[in-house]
């Protein structure tokens, strides 16, 4: 093995010993399977909009916005939201409280996601510490 190979071997060593040592930011993620009603979807959107307003408010949104289709230019109703919560029982409570769950326009699947790695990491450990 060359004294180049032994150098990124070790590299990545303390690459790997230093991300196992950092603390995981545990989000999770809420995705919304529209219905296909866009007429309730309109109905709903200022009082989902003024929810996801309180959450961020509370600090417990991190991002959200709708999905659009392959190429980036058709929307279909679907969206999702990235929160901080206790746990998963706390957040699936969030994403059932969401209006356009409520009055089933979206159906809100909750996912955990631990965060460990990237610029995403670094935003949310610096805003954990504000909170």
């Amino acid at each position: 093995m060359s004294s180049r190979q032994d150098d990124e071997g070790m590299a990545a060593a303390r690459r790997l010993r230093a991300s196992a040592e950092r603390p995981r930011q545990e989000l999770y993620l809420i995705y919304g399977q529209h219905s296909g009603d866009f007429l309730a979807l309109g109905r709903a959107r200022q009082a989902h909009l003024d929810y996801l307003h309180q959450l961020d408010m509370n600090g417990e949104l991190v991002a959200a916005g709708p999905l659009l289709e392959r190429e980036g230019t058709s929307y279909q109703g679907a969206g999702c939201f990235l929160i901080r919560a206790a746990d998963y029982a706390a957040a699936l409570e969030v994403a059932h409280n969401d209006p356009y769950h409520r009055e089933g326009v979206r159906e809100n699947l909750v996912s955990s996601w631990l965060v460990s790695e990237g610029s995403l990491y670094q935003l949310v450990a610096t805003q954990r510490e504000q909170l």
